[in-house]
């Protein structure tokens, strides 16, 4: 009996060692890159060492057990953080056990960051429905999701104080935003990019901090998304980072993110709204200043054939006097410069 058991402990241990961990990263690479490259270097340098400075203990079974559960926490840090969750909800008497209303109620009543952020990174599944509660973002199935609704709607409503937003910057709660809009999940993905769209458009400091995550590198897959609004958030956030930056500006145009523009106001074209907001992000793309233009950024849209979309777009919409001025700014500096 005890060999039996000691089999089936050895092929769990393979399997939650080696085999999940492999399926995993080959499903989540682009998405948790640093997570699996954290895992498996950590697998190496201990298999390095228990071959070579302690071949022996490696063999016993109390070793093998720790071993296991010290490379599951590892590689499964979200699941087993909603097990830690389960039993602090079992020992403190169930009280979360009145459903939706509470974590709802736990969400819209957090006023510090920090309640925001630990709510943030709570990943309990809820259910409201399936009646829309913005009228493009799929509805939250996570605390989490929710919470970042929660975050996108305080910003809109330019609730916080820049106090408030140097507690944001030094909180997790871009990094988590960040990886949000990386994830699979359609709730976790929109609600994040809407968090993200308003912070940045708020405040300059969380611009200048999301360039130096590398923001432009996390909304690639969100640029490129199918669903088009998806997409024009993406580079909404992105125009927000650019607007005004040198800097910035030139790190787009690196990341080839001009052609995601072009190919994102070909696919608004029947939408004059979406048109417009793509032609202000090129125009932002553009101006350094009052009196000062990104010239790389003229000749690249010159180049890609901008003037002759800009025809089209002026055949179709160009009786609204907003779509009208754009068209002709745009048009004045692709031919003058």
């Amino acid at each position: 009996m005890e060999e039996v058991f000691l089999i089936l402990f050895i092929i769990s241990g393979l399997i939650i060692v080696w085999v999940r961990p492999i399926r995993n990263t080959m499903i989540a690479w682009k998405e948790y890159k640093r997570k699996w490259l954290i895992y498996w270097m950590s697998l190496g340098i201990l298999t390095f060492l228990e071959r070579n400075l302690y071949p022996n203990l490696a063999r016993s079974f109390g070793y093998y057990f720790i071993r296991t559960i010290g490379l599951f926490y590892i590689s499964e840090p979200v699941l087993l953080n909603d097990i830690k969750k389960g039993f602090e909800k079992i020992k403190s008497g169930g009280r979360d056990n009145k459903g939706l209303s509470t974590s709802i109620d736990k969400i819209s009543e957090a006023k510090s960051i920090k309640e925001l952020e630990i709510l943030l990174e709570t990943n309990i599944p809820i259910s409201l429905g399936e009646a829309g509660i913005h009228p493009w973002a799929t509805n939250p199935t996570t605390m989490s999701s929710l919470t970042a609704m929660r975050i996108g709607m305080i910003a809109s409503e330019n609730k916080f104080t820049e106090e408030d937003y140097k507690e944001i910057i030094k909180s997790k709660i871009l990094d988590i935003l960040l990886d949000g809009v990386k994830t699979i999940d359609p709730a976790q993905i929109d609600n994040c990019l809407l968090a993200l769209s308003f912070l940045s458009e708020k405040n300059k400091k969380i611009r200048k901090h999301l360039l130096r995550k590398y923001a432009f590198d996390d909304l690639r897959k969100c640029i490129y998304d199918a669903k088009t609004i998806r997409a024009s958030t993406a580079a909404r956030i992105c125009r927000n980072i650019y607007f005004k930056n040198f800097a910035a500006q030139r790190e787009f145009i690196a990341k080839g993110y001009i052609e995601a523009l072009m190919r994102l106001i070909k696919k608004c074209e029947s939408d004059p709204t979406g048109t417009l907001e793509i032609l202000q992000g090129m125009m932002d793309l553009i101006l350094l200043n009052e009196d000062k233009m990104n010239t790389q950024s003229i000749h690249l849209l010159r180049n890609m054939g901008l003037i002759n979309i800009l025809q089209e777009i002026d055949a179709k919409h160009g009786s609204r006097n907003e779509v009208k001025i754009a068209l002709s700014m745009l048009r004045t500096i692709l031919t003058s410069v």
